[in-house]
């Protein structure tokens, strides 16, 4: 099975943070698409659908954690423009590299290189502008006291 997580966090609570709830870690950064796979499990001698849950829930963190952390770094929106610049990067160097091996056309490969590294991080430069101004936007409607906030911007609603 696959899950899409998309996750903008409403507020952090820093004292539970401080108490060293990690859970509360989550909500320091949104995350924007990424994608978990989780295995089949067996969850057996349990009665009941909270026992099913837990079991399955604790078996599919366990696996999540293990394996796939990397993905949270990957996907958080501070990390996000690195990673895929670093892909763009590696596309650089690589794609000739493997055409210079298989004994293709190198010249060809370092133009799609460099066009992946140029459509990567023109990408992520308007990506960034966007959630920047997304940000600012939000903050003056808080300051200005919220008279002209996007009700549409927000499909979330406010936590109690």
């Amino acid at each position: 099975w696959k899950l899409k997580v998309d996750y903008i966090p409403q507020k952090l609570d820093v004292n539970a943070l401080r108490e060293g709830c990690i859970v509360e870690l989550i909500n320091i950064s949104p995350i924007d698409g990424m994608v978990i796979t989780l295995s089949q499990v067996s969850v057996e001698g349990v009665i009941g659908f909270g026992d099913v849950m837990g079991g399955l829930t604790r078996n599919w963190l366990q696996e999540i954690v293990s394996t796939q952390l990397h993905k949270f770094l990957a996907n958080a929106r501070p990390f996000e423009p690195i990673s895929d610049v670093g892909q763009g990067l590696t596309d650089l160097v690589v794609l000739p590299y493997e055409a210079f091996k298989n004994g293709e056309d190198v010249r060809r490969a370092m133009t799609n290189g460099i066009k992946s590294l140029a459509e990567t991080m023109t990408f992520q430069a308007l990506t960034t502008t966007s959630r920047l101004t997304e940000y600012a936007a939000n903050k003056m409607a808080t300051i200005i006291g919220g008279r002209y906030h996007n009700a549409a911007a927000t499909a979330l609603p406010a936590r109690p």
